[in-house]
């Protein structure tokens, strides 16, 4: 890859909005995922297709059924059922917080997602000034939980830059961190029950000489 600046500055994050699809999955058990959306300039409406999933039949028919006669649903067309799964094609009468994020030269670079009242965006931008500029904004009128930040096609260059050394030393730096995080995975993972580091080490153990699973000495499971 060729050294340069950021490609794209990325952006996940949950917003609590006070919009047809958030209100409808705060009252009812279903996820809404919108795959396709089109606003019109000219209207300010939000062309949509909607994708409803629920645990089950009943509380899918409750969660469409709200979307259909909700605030703000201008129009409503059910395209596909199946079980607890369906397709609806509706009509928004405004969306602000959309409209915010293109007039900061941002783009929806993934499909939304409504769940328990939040809806999940993953936003685009040329650069960080751009995105910091659309939270603040965006950030003043609704609760945002910002989940992921990440900058793309960061160079060793430019990386040296924002550390103020150079790219030889960042290079050195990264490499270091490296070592020690391999190191720290690897005693980990030897930590672990049935895990060794040596793949020969065993083939001579005692069978018997396993800790007892019982005993006070045992480690609990690390998990995560």
């Amino acid at each position: 890859m060729a050294d340069g600046v950021l490609s794209m500055y990325r952006v996940t994050l949950d917003t609590r909005l006070d919009c047809p699809l958030g209100r409808v999955t705060a009252a009812h058990d279903v996820t809404l995922t919108t795959p396709y959306w089109n606003l019109s300039p000219e209207t300010g409406r939000c062309d949509l297709w909607v994708e409803a999933s629920s645990p089950g039949r009943s509380q899918l028919e409750s969660g469409i059924r709200a979307l259909r006669d909700a605030d703000g649903v201008s129009y409503f067309e059910l395209k596909r059922k199946r079980g607890s799964h369906s397709t609806a094609h509706v009509v928004l009468e405004e969306t602000v917080a959309i409209e915010t994020v293109l007039a900061n030269g941002g783009a929806v670079i993934g499909p939304l997602r409504d769940r328990n009242g939040w809806e999940r965006w993953h936003l685009g931008f040329a650069d960080a000034d751009a995105a910091a500029a659309t939270l603040d904004s965006l950030d003043r009128r609704y609760e945002l939980a910002a989940v992921e930040q990440t900058p793309r096609s960061e160079s060793l260059a430019s990386l040296g830059d924002r550390c103020g050394v150079s790219d030889v030393a960042i290079s050195k730096t990264l490499r270091r961190a490296e070592r020690k995080l391999l190191g720290a995975a690897v005693s980990a993972l030897a930590g672990l029950d049935g895990f060794d580091s040596d793949p020969d080490s065993d083939s001579n153990s005692d069978p018997d000489s396993n800790s007892d699973p019982n005993s006070t000495n045992a480690r609990p499971d690390g998990g995560g």
